[in-house]
């Protein structure tokens, strides 16, 4: 019996452990891939002149 409540126990060690590194490594990458996303839009935007993206939703919802 003792040993039947030791691997329950390490079992339930062993999930959390799965879902502690899902959880932090999710954020990570996450946080990571927003960032990416965010100096990818800063490039663009500094391509465009004279772009006015109030302009463009308007136009876009006008249109919808």
């Amino acid at each position: 019996m003792a040993v039947l409540e030791k691997e329950i126990g390490l079992e339930h060690l062993n999930l959390m452990q799965k879902r502690l590194e899902v959880l932090i490594g999710g954020r990570v990458i996450n946080r990571d891939k927003m960032i990416e996303a965010a100096k990818s839009i800063d490039r663009l935007r500094r391509k465009v002149e004279g772009w006015n993206s109030v302009q463009e939703i308007r136009k876009w919802r006008e249109k919808g």
